[in-house]
């Protein structure tokens, strides 16, 4: 039989005062003025401030080059959008807190239909009140915020009602917070005791137990799904039960054996302990908690299993390029990544969720060094990844069989 939930934790707290964010504008409001410190792709003598840009909707964008959605689908959205409205009187500007030289290459790679404002201080950032990018805002031709959004939200014809002085109809987004309101409502669970206790130390910002385990099997989860981890502390919502042991057990989800039917059901979890806590003390307290809520046995045996060996070939400092500044910034789509400053460890885990096998690292490079590269390939051609890891970044990898940990559910 299933448990409903179960839940452990010692009761000695640490608390912690919440960050204090700016109060972001209201719409409606005037739009607060623009303290850029310089402009990039604007004509000579513009300049980015409301007053001069009078007469015209503008469109403000905040991001990062560390911001995936930013640099994917949020700046393709931007350039279309931009072309759609480029014979109309809308100027789109894309704000930023990082240095020219990072911006300056990074849209060498990825053109941006937009003037680049740096916000090097961050007081445009703090007066607008972002606080997770990207963000975008809309303010009509008088200087008067009308939206608050996404940057895919807005469309060609939500500009263009501001521009006839009307009402817009783009979709509001208050940020993050409106994600996980969303995925919450869309739990069809009973309000019991674990379901308050999480919402109290989730919402209230009540102290939180230094060690803690909880389970919660949401079988009737129709929302979104998220999960993160850190050295201390691992959650996540709507995910299904092999990922949720593969995240506390640091293993791939590929390295989880067990009934399928039961390694597919969702749950939402929480695995949190003090920091110096060895992970397989939290590892093996999540495994009793799990075999109590699904009523099996869990344990890590040692397999071999086909891997991936990543190999330095002759060609690899060549083209394997150390990065200018280590910025963390890497863009992924589909049979494409280029990273800027992004650290080797970024690469790693790009070659082994493309092939998804476990990457064995013999190339002897530090964890912490970082690099700049790009890697193009045809996804729809077998052996494709590899040959190109081969030829464009001078890695080698080659298939063997390993002694590795796998997460058996019996």
């Amino acid at each position: 039989m299933i448990n409903r939930a179960w839940i452990a934790y010692v009761a000695f707290c640490v608390a912690s005062a919440p960050l204090a964010a700016q109060q972001a504008p209201a719409v409606g409001a005037p739009a607060p003025e623009l303290a850029l410190e310089e402009l990039l792709q604007a004509p000579p003598g513009a300049a980015a401030t409301l007053e001069r840009l009078r007469g015209k909707v503008v469109v403000l964008e905040f991001w990062a080059t560390w911001c995936g959605p930013c640099v994917g689908v949020g700046r393709e959205h931007l350039n279309e959008l931009a072309h759609a409205l480029r014979d109309e009187p809308v100027q789109f500007i894309a704000i930023t807190d990082q240095k020219k030289p990072l911006i300056a290459r990074f849209l060498e790679k990825f053109p941006m239909n937009a003037w680049v404002g740096l916000d090097l201080d961050g007081s445009t950032l703090r007066d607008y009140g972002v606080r997770a990018r990207p963000a975008t805002f809309v303010i009509d031709r008088d200087g008067k915020l009308v939206a608050r959004t996404y940057p895919t939200y807005l469309e060609a014809k939500h500009v263009r009602e501001v521009l006839a002085g009307k009402p817009t109809t783009v979709r509001p987004f208050e940020g993050s917070g409106e994600a996980k309101d969303a995925a919450t409502a869309a739990v069809d669970a009973p309000k019991d005791r674990l379901t308050e206790f999480w919402a109290r130390t989730d919402r209230l910002a009540l102290p939180l137990p230094a060690f803690e385990i909880v389970i919660h099997p949401l079988p009737e989860w129709r929302g979104g799904r998220s999960h993160g981890h850190t050295a201390n502390w691992s959650a996540g919502i709507g995910v299904r039960l092999r990922r949720a042991l593969a995240i506390v057990a640091e293993v791939r989800v590929e390295q989880v054996d067990g009934p399928k039917a039961l390694l597919e059901r969702r749950l939402a979890f929480k695995a949190r302990c003090p920091d110096g806590t060895k992970p397989t003390v939290v590892r093996d307290a999540f495994f009793r908690a799990a075999e109590r809520v699904y009523g099996v046995r869990i344990a890590v045996e040692k397999r071999s299993i086909p891997v991936y060996v990543l190999r330095k070939t002759t060609d690899t400092d060549a083209k394997l390029v150390a990065a200018v500044e280590r910025t963390g910034s890497t863009n992924a789509t589909r049979g494409r990544v280029v990273a800027l400053g992004a650290p080797w460890f970024a690469l790693r885990n790009i070659i082994a969720g493309e092939l998804k096998r476990n990457i064995i690292d013999e190339t002897g490079i530090a964890a912490t060094a970082y690099f700049d590269y790009e890697l193009t390939w045809d996804p729809e051609t077998p052996g494709a990844f590899i040959a190109a890891v081969r030829e464009q970044l001078g890695l080698e990898l080659k298939e063997e069989q390993r002694a590795m940990d796998v997460v058996v559910v019996r």
